[in-house]
């Protein structure tokens, strides 16, 4: 898993997916996905999405 190994723990992860059942978004935060975005999505949705991650995971790693 990205988050049991030390080399891409901290690596931010996005899950862009088809699958939009609750039973599948709750498996995918609960394998440590980050966010997660149903298709069909909005370009501009998307940047907003990864530059919070980017900004939230440079926060994280100010603090450490």
């Amino acid at each position: 898993s990205l988050r049991n190994n030390l080399a891409t723990k901290e690596i931010p992860v996005l899950l862009l997916t088809a699958r939009r059942d609750k039973e599948d978004i709750a498996l995918g935060f609960s394998c440590g996905a980050d966010d997660y975005v149903v298709k069909p999505f909005k370009p501009v949705d998307l940047v907003e999405r990864v530059n919070k991650m980017i900004a939230a995971r440079r926060k994280s790693l100010v603090r450490h």
